[in-house]
């Protein structure tokens, strides 16, 4: 295809492209509407979906005791060798 030609279809393409209506989807919502200075508004119920699973609480517990059982024997570990005799 000559250069010529090309220049030719690709004007047609964006000329075709750019005369299609574009389509703006709202993303979000804004209320506008002033909110009261003072007032008693009922409170709103907002539902609590942070269930931990069994297995997750497992592994949180798991880890705790494993890592206070590391620091135990680190601590015991450390007595035993400062106090072990030092060759001189």
């Amino acid at each position: 295809m000559p250069e010529s030609e090309a220049a030719a279809e690709a004007r047609r393409l964006i000329d075709d492209w750019a005369s299609k209506p574009v389509r703006h989807h709202p993303t979000s919502f804004r209320d506008e509407t002033e909110p009261p200075a003072f007032g008693t508004a009922p409170p709103v119920k907002q539902d609590d979906k942070r269930i931990v699973p069994a297995w997750a609480a497992g592994i949180a517990v798991a880890s705790i005791g494993v890592g206070a059982g590391v620091t135990g024997i680190g601590c015991g570990a450390w007595l035993v060798l400062s106090a072990w005799p030092r060759s001189r």
